[in-house]
């Protein structure tokens, strides 16, 4: 797989919004009571602990709430990505079904190279809410990726996230298509942010993602595709 970076910021489009207001405390599973609100302990010894090893998704997402007892900041690995400061957050990720074990890792921690034990959490979705991202179907094993590390988001290409996409590109062929793939939880806050995909033959050539600028038209920040197919950006 070609790895190109350059200078713009990462934007992921398996999206997560942190803060989030969190649902009640519980819902109904078959017979029993199920949280609809994980919570994970980073605890002062740097371990992690779990105390509730199952969580219901919601509409929205699946809600955690963190407690960091650290004396630092941490991140929060394994079946989830992301940093935390010391204390208590709310965060709701677009996080699939299934068993997404965590462990907190100490920001101390991070130049040893060796990361911590993780704890399991299942991700329970039984109304089937979620949809997963889309997958490339290439011919060969090639692949590129491209991922902008510092995006300037003051001004963007288009007020169409499709058209964004097509004036960013080349390789494009006259039969494929163009649009707006979604994923995630269908409540999700996706709000300045989406998933442009290229099918080709009905299968999936290509997917990038787009953000909002400031000025509320969109630009790409990253992409993957299938080295065989063209399609890559252009310039």
């Amino acid at each position: 797989m070609r790895i190109v970076r350059t200078t713009a910021l990462l934007v992921t489009t398996l999206l997560l919004a942190g803060c989030a207001d969190a649902p009640p405390a519980t819902g109904s599973r078959k017979g029993r009571e199920t949280p609809t609100v994980a919570r994970i302990v980073c605890e002062a010894d740097g371990t992690t602990s779990v105390p509730t090893p199952e969580v219901l998704a919601q509409r929205d997402g699946v809600h955690l709430v963190v407690d960091s007892r650290l004396d630092e900041p941490a991140s929060l690995i394994g079946g989830f990505g992301f940093d935390v400061d010391p204390g208590v957050s709310e965060w709701t990720l677009q996080t699939g079904p299934g068993n997404q074990a965590v462990a907190c890792w100490p920001f101390s921690d991070h130049g040893s190279g060796e990361e911590p034990d993780s704890v399991p959490l299942q991700v329970l979705d039984p109304d089937g809410l979620y949809v997963a991202p889309a997958e490339l179907e290439c011919s060969g094993d090639m692949q590129w990726a491209t991922i902008l590390d510092f995006l300037d988001m003051t001004t963007g290409i288009s007020d169409d996230p499709v058209d964004a996409v097509r004036r960013s590109i080349e390789g494009l062929q006259p039969g494929d298509g163009v649009s707006v793939h979604r994923s995630g939880y269908p409540e999700a806050d996706t709000e300045g942010q989406g998933s442009v995909i290229v099918n080709r033959d009905g299968r999936a050539v290509a997917l990038f993602g787009v953000s909002m600028a400031d000025d509320g038209q969109w630009l790409i920040n990253g992409g993957q595709g299938c080295a065989d197919s063209g399609v890559d950006f252009s310039g």
